[in-house]
């Protein structure tokens, strides 16, 4: 199957979807479940090069050993002027460390770096704050995150890229993969 442009309608993406169907989306997983349009890999879409408009990715770049994979193929499917919306639990927070699947976790600047070698513009948006147990201490955080911006107390982030960069590039390369992209850009040991 091949997805491309169909009429004038903006083409918008829900990869990873899971149970989490959005209306207006083309909502695609792994997994087939209801409310999923399109069964595929993230790593091996079936859309058209520069075909996608907008793409939402709530809770999956965590899930794979290498996010390159999953970028680099988003990053082929998406039109110049695309957005993406990456929310992505941060690092040292239940949300991040509970889940077993969970393969790849950053911090807020890392994910910040790595995206920016995929977008122009790499804009934050906090989601909830770390410690939910205190009210006082809730209200704390609240002040501190939406207040001063600290938003590394956040529960996680909602990551919204915009204008995908000509030719990405890799800003960071974990230790786990500096093999493989050490010989995809033919560099020596």
């Amino acid at each position: 199957m091949s997805h491309g442009r169909e009429g004038s309608r903006p083409r918008r993406l829900n990869v990873g979807a899971g149970s989490r169907a959005e209306p207006g989306f083309i909502n695609l997983d792994l997994r087939s479940r209801p409310g999923i349009d399109v069964v595929a890999d993230v790593r091996r879409l079936p859309f058209r090069r520069r075909s996608i408009e907008e793409v939402q990715a709530i809770a999956l770049l965590e899930h794979f050993e290498d996010p390159y994979q999953v970028l680099d193929e988003l990053h082929r499917i998406l039109t110049p002027t695309a957005t993406v919306r990456f929310d992505v639990p941060a690092l040292g927070t239940y949300g991040a460390h509970l889940d077993l699947d969970h393969k790849f976790l950053a911090d807020l600047r890392l994910w910040v770096d790595i995206l920016g070698g995929y977008y122009h513009s790499v804009r934050v948006r906090p989601l909830g704050v770390r410690y939910r147990y205190s009210k006082l201490l809730v209200a704390l955080l609240h002040v501190l995150v939406r207040g001063f911006r600290m938003y590394d107390l956040a529960q996680a982030w909602s990551l919204v890229c915009r204008r995908p960069r000509r030719r990405p590039e890799r800003r960071y390369i974990p230790w786990w993969l500096e093999d493989r992209y050490r010989a995809a850009s033919g560099e020596r040991a």
